[in-house]
């Protein structure tokens, strides 16, 4: 019985051990979901998105982006960004936020994203590996106060990507009213074509067109890309940044 005893009380400390490792997901933390934001001149077309979590060894897919060319509409973001210039980064109403198909509460280790620059005709894979500190502000709490004085308990758990046409991705986690900025990564890779196998060729035909009149429109050009513009990213005014 003694030796039991003494078994027992040191699996205590492993077991201890164990569930410390265990992320935190509040009950009533609402199913995390991935945003999609992107310029009116240069927008992107995703064609697959997905968590994946290595310790419990599944894969949650998101729903991808079907309304991009008419999200990005000038007029579109306008309305809500009186000065947008058509080249930078527009945050708040103009992203896309999306859902899993499936859903689950559970954070990924790393989310990636299939997705083509429409204006370059380049196609590029955004893997974003989450750190232990981004799952923490994920799962952490919040209180907001809403434009009519109501309090409300709330999660920054929306991944929001920003697409710019060189392949780079600029990353915020969205609620509670803010924008977190974390990071810009670069692509994990260059590919020939979309993971449907679309090419540049096809691109240029069902799109070409299309981004040339938003061009004209505004007066501008897009080769070379104007850096100083497409960096700028533009927020609505009950929207603000953090860093």
């Amino acid at each position: 019985m003694q030796k039991l005893m003494s078994s027992v009380l040191m699996m205590l400390p492993m077991a201890s051990c164990a569930f410390a490792k265990v992320p935190s997901v509040p009950e009533d933390m609402p199913k995390w979901r991935i945003g999609y934001a992107m310029s009116s001149l240069y927008p992107a077309k995703i064609t697959e998105a997905y968590g994946v979590n290595e310790e419990k060894d599944w894969t949650s897919f998101v729903h991808n982006d079907l309304q991009f060319i008419r999200r990005t509409e000038l007029d579109r973001i306008l309305g809500k960004l009186p000065n947008y210039n058509g080249f930078g980064i527009p945050l708040g109403s103009a992203v896309g936020i999306f859902p899993q198909v499936a859903g689950t509460k559970t954070l990924p280790d790393s989310v990636f994203i299939y997705w083509a620059s429409i204006s370059n005709a380049r196609f590029f894979v955004t893997k974003f590996d989450l750190t232990k500190e981004v799952k923490s502000l994920m799962v952490t709490k919040r209180q907001m106060t809403t434009w009519d004085g109501a309090v409300l308990d709330c999660y920054q758990n929306d991944i929001v990507f920003g697409f710019l046409p060189n392949g780079n991705t600029k990353v915020w986690l969205d609620g509670c009213g803010e924008y977190k900025y974390v990071t810009e990564l670069m692509p994990d890779a260059e590919l020939e074509a979309d993971s449907r196998g679309n090419n540049a060729e096809i691109y240029k035909a069902n799109y070409g067109a299309r981004i040339t009149k938003r061009t004209e429109e505004v007066g501008e050009t897009l080769d070379p890309i104007p850096w100083d513009k497409v960096n700028k990213v533009y927020f609505s005014e009950k929207i603000k940044q953090v860093n």
